[in-house]
């Protein structure tokens, strides 16, 4: 049973990383796309 109290514990760390992951990749997608002071056309 010592493994079912530590799933527990991988849950949420699995959701937290989830979470962390998501905003990762929401800021990054939101930034990369929408930044005016990189124009890769000029390089």
């Amino acid at each position: 049973m010592l493994a079912f109290s530590f799933s527990w514990m991988e849950y949420w760390l699995f959701m937290a990383a989830l979470v962390v992951v998501s905003i990762a990749l929401t800021s990054l997608c939101g930034s990369v796309p929408r930044a005016p002071e990189r124009p890769e056309d000029d390089a």
